[in-house]
């Protein structure tokens, strides 16, 4: 399922970005703090943020393949949780 919208992140536990399975994504970190983003194989939020990407406050990803940022990995969910400030995620995909 298509999803465009923003996602509230906190830094209690990992949100997901995605709302079903994909193969690409856009996101941006709407700040005010840094987010970690990890990927999954199903719908139960990592228990670790080891090998978790860093985005400060508007960085993010346009476009790209969940396999690009995971190489050998086969991940189809995105999840996020803030490193400390709660935080709004943008989120886009198909």
């Amino acid at each position: 399922m298509a999803r465009s919208n923003d996602v509230a992140v906190t830094a209690d536990t990992f949100a997901e970005l995605t709302n079903a399975a994909v193969t690409y994504i856009s996101f941006q970190n709407k700040g005010p703090g840094a987010i970690l983003v990890m990927g999954t194989t199903g719908t139960t939020g990592p228990s670790t943020s080891d090998g978790a990407y860093r985005y400060q406050a508007g960085q993010g990803e346009k476009n790209v393949a969940i396999s690009d940022l995971f190489p050998g990995q086969s991940y189809v969910r995105l999840w996020a949780r803030a490193e400390g400030l709660a935080s709004v995620v943008a989120v886009q995909h198909a």
